[in-house]
């Protein structure tokens, strides 16, 4: 699997990184959902995935984000410095565009209040969305 620990905090995914994500999300696919945290970041990934595909917003307050990223940052090269404009927040709106234009079903989700990953509020949002698609 693509490990993202290895990148820097606003660095552009090399080609064969890409091509590796969207293969692990085609392969896993015939298992039911899978969940790529942090991608796709750009319209150009976000039309590189499979038919199906939802993409999920996951924010929460500045405070419980602020702590998550000081985690992060000590476990990996992706360093944060407080107070930073958020490259990835920054490419939101074209994203939320590029989605609404491909027919790509974009959902909120707000992580404030769940726990540190958030995967039941994810998982819960994934069966609303398949079964409504149904």
């Amino acid at each position: 699997m693509v490990c993202m620990a290895a990148f820097r905090s606003g660095q552009d995914l090399p080609e064969k990184t890409i091509q590796a994500i969207v293969g692990e999300v085609i392969g896993h696919r015939n298992r039911g959902p899978v969940v790529c945290d942090g991608f796709p970041v750009t319209p150009e990934h976000l039309r590189r995935l499979p038919a199906g595909s939802i993409v999920i917003e996951v924010a929460c307050s500045s405070e419980t984000r602020e702590a998550r990223l000081i985690e992060r940052e000590a476990k990996t090269l992706r360093k944060w410095t407080p107070g930073a404009a958020s490259l990835r927040d920054a490419a939101l709106p074209s994203l939320r565009d590029a989605a609404a234009q491909a027919g790509v079903p974009y959902l909120h989700l707000d992580n404030t209040q769940a726990g540190a990953d958030g995967l039941e509020e994810v998982s819960n949002a994934i069966r609303k969305e398949s079964d409504s698609a149904s």
